[in-house]
């Protein structure tokens, strides 16, 4: 037990609030607070994730998975960087919660329908196993500019 509260200075102590953290875990603590904290909303959204979802027929762009509950709809140019683009179908890829983290981790990208991918052989298994052959076509096809920017960042890692 020791050295888990080690462990614990060692990643938490570099934090804000890591200090008082640590201190609270040490002594037994292990309660959460909860803050209020105000957040930025994108305007439309959810109706451009409906639009993204239906525009890929309600599945995964890179694999079969098809729970609208865990389906997102990922920009391919971010929309802090433009924001111009936030609401066109034509930047939004369907994917799952873990390929679209993976494409904003730099780790997944489209080049027309090849799927490319920076994934360890033997840790990211579970996510290379269920990719698709091929990427999905969408009924409204994908911007150039925003394929080539996703793929840009996956050869820069």
């Amino acid at each position: 037990v020791a050295d888990a509260n080690l462990v614990w200075k060692h990643e938490i102590g570099s934090l804000t609030t890591g200090l008082a953290l640590t201190q609270q875990l040490v002594e037994g603590d292990t309660s959460m607070k909860l803050l209020d904290t105000t957040v930025k909303r994108r305007q439309g959204q959810q109706a451009w994730r409906n639009r993204v979802l239906a525009n890929f027929g309600g599945v995964c762009a890179v694999c079969p998975i098809g729970v609208p509950q865990i389906l997102e709809g990922a920009h391919l140019l971010p929309v802090k960087d433009f924001q111009e683009r936030g609401l066109a179908l034509d930047n939004g890829l369907c994917l799952c919660r873990n390929h679209h983290r993976a494409m904003d981790e730099g780790l997944l990208a489209l080049d027309g329908r090849t799927i490319h991918h920076r994934f360890h052989p033997k840790t990211g298994l579970g996510l290379t196993q269920s990719l698709r052959s091929k990427a999905l076509i969408p009924q409204i096809g994908l911007a150039a500019d925003a394929l080539a920017y996703r793929l840009k960042m996956l050869l820069a890692q």
